[in-house]
């Protein structure tokens, strides 16, 4: 069985595989702090929101790729003391892809955005900006998934900037 050329040239579809094997990787291997329950609340929170402001803005169609690639990314990068909190991070996540918008588009990163909102207004809330190490293989493995989905959305001068970019920035972090 063959899937449609479509399938295979939006970005989407390779952003949820790549964050569904990071997470497949943290709840079996690594351990980078997400928990099956919290991982769960967040994308299940997602879809339910996604599937009410659907229904709420008289959509045409309910699209779960936008809030599952929510979900994913409040799983990997939200850590709380409390599990509801991640359910509560995907509510606002994707409401605030309805809410907040200009043109049509929204102007936030929806999973940043929500990440933000609950850093300053909530209690036990955290990401962790080491939790994913420094192996080489990692490293690898993030780069090879981030190369896939900005050469399927067509935006991998992006890639290249960052990569222009980023010695040049550390040369300068570290005085030199």
């Amino acid at each position: 069985m063959s899937l449609p050329r479509e399938f295979w040239t939006d970005a989407r579809h390779y952003q949820i595989a790549a964050l569904s094997t990071l997470l497949a990787f943290n709840l079996g291997w690594l351990d980078f702090g997400a928990r099956p329950l919290n991982s769960a609340l967040a994308i299940l929170g997602a879809l339910a929101t996604q599937a009410l402001c659907t229904r709420l803005f008289a959509l045409p169609t309910f699209d779960p790729r936008s809030p599952l690639i929510t979900g994913l990314s409040l799983s990997l990068l939200l850590r709380a003391e409390e599990p509801w909190i991640h359910a509560l991070a995907a509510v606002i996540a994707i409401g605030s892809k309805f809410v907040l918008r200009i043109d049509g588009k929204h102007i936030f990163n929806p999973a940043g955005f929500a990440i933000v909102v609950l850093l300053f207004t909530a209690h036990g809330v955290w990401i962790s900006p080491g939790q994913w190490g420094s192996t080489i293989w990692l490293a690898a493995l993030i780069s090879f998934f981030a190369i896939l989905v900005l050469h399927a959305a067509q935006r991998s001068d992006v890639a290249l900037f960052f990569l222009g970019a980023m010695p040049r920035c550390c040369w300068h972090a570290r005085g030199g």
